[in-house]
């Protein structure tokens, strides 16, 4: 009988999510990805510049990073979120580089996983209580929770209007039309009128998304570190001899390594265009977003072994026809 093939679904779109893994491959990538979190954490900017050849997982580790978090929120007494996971697969021109990052954060922001978003754990961070407790809140007290929200306007020096977005959810209530506006969307004049905001006076939008991004950075990083995952960095380019989207990268990551202390950058990079991303973007733009260095190396033979099998025991039929042959239906 055909059998379903576990090789089929190799390649990784997004961080978010969940492929078979094997932690011992790319291991020593894996923590110093988790020592920029570390870091962040501590209220000093870090970051790393991961490179490895077309295919060699770059994707796939990152997606170790969001299952990582909830493990280490466990194991906190406290049970607290340690940090804001923002993944940006950079699909998009390099002149707009801050309205991708902008949609990118918010929505990020706004998903929900495990049943709440990043920015209610955000908000449920700074009150010291879990999202479901935050969730009864809302109900039962919510001049507390808008009380929470003033602390967090003036600390962060936030505007009107996206405080009263943020109130709405908080609130859960127009999350559409508020998520819709934070990442920068025209919206009629009627839903901003419904959402109690100011007319959209916006001429210049990748500049409007600079300063919402870093806002929101300020917002969560008097909380909680934003870890950015740059991934694809080399699709930016249109042609093979492109510096222009490499520069433009750079002083945008650089910019954002600077918006607030708790930043972290992860920037994924082929190392075939290592040598012309170097050359192409201002020194100390790339001291900024290569602080650390990690490299991915081809796999050895044991690795390589338990990635295999990993696949093969997502297959029970296999498994049970297995007997002492354990690559069955290959030899070793």
């Amino acid at each position: 009988p055909f059998l379903a093939n576990p090789f089929r679904d190799a390649v990784v779109q997004d961080a978010w999510q969940t492929p078979i893994d094997v932690p011992e491959i790319h291991h020593r990538a894996f923590c110093e990805c988790r020592t920029v979190i570390e870091t962040a954490n501590g209220g000093v900017p870090d970051s790393l510049l991961l490179y490895g050849p077309a295919g060699s997982g770059k994707t796939h580790l990152l997606t170790r990073l969001p299952r990582h978090l909830p493990q280490k929120q466990d194991e906190d007494p406290d049970r607290r979120q340690h940090c804001v996971f923002v993944f940006v697969r950079l699909q998009t021109s390099s002149r707009l580089l801050w309205q991708h990052v902008r949609r990118r954060f918010v929505s990020d922001l706004t998903r929900r996983d495990q049943g709440s978003s990043q920015i209610e754990r955000l908000l449920a961070h700074r009150l010291s209580v879990s999202p479901i407790e935050l969730r009864t809140l809302r109900d039962l007290s919510p001049e507390l929770l808008l009380n929470e929200i003033d602390v967090v306007r003036d600390s962060a020096q936030l505007p009107r209007d996206l405080v009263v977005v943020l109130e709405h959810l908080a609130f859960d209530r127009k999350v559409r039309e508020a998520s819709a506006w934070l990442m920068g969307e025209s919206l009629p004049e009627a839903t901003l009128a419904d959402l109690g905001l100011g007319p959209d006076l916006t001429s210049d939008r990748e500049q409007a998304a600079r300063e919402m991004v870093t806002l929101l950075c300020r917002l969560a990083a008097t909380t909680m570190p934003v870890v950015f995952c740059f991934d694809q960095i080399e699709a930016l380019q249109r042609n093979a001899d492109d510096k222009d989207a490499f520069f433009h990268f750079a002083q945008m990551a650089a910019d954002l390594h600077d918006s607030a202390p708790s930043v972290g950058l992860i920037t994924c990079l082929q190392s075939a265009v290592l040598d012309q991303f170097k050359c192409a973007v201002r020194q100390a733009d790339f001291q900024r977003i290569a602080k650390r260095h990690a490299v991915l190396h081809s796999l050895t033979r044991h690795q390589v072994s338990a990635l295999v099998l990993s696949r093969l025991e997502l297959v029970p039929s296999l498994r049970e026809q297995a007997g002492e042959q354990p690559y069955y239906p290959f030899t070793s």
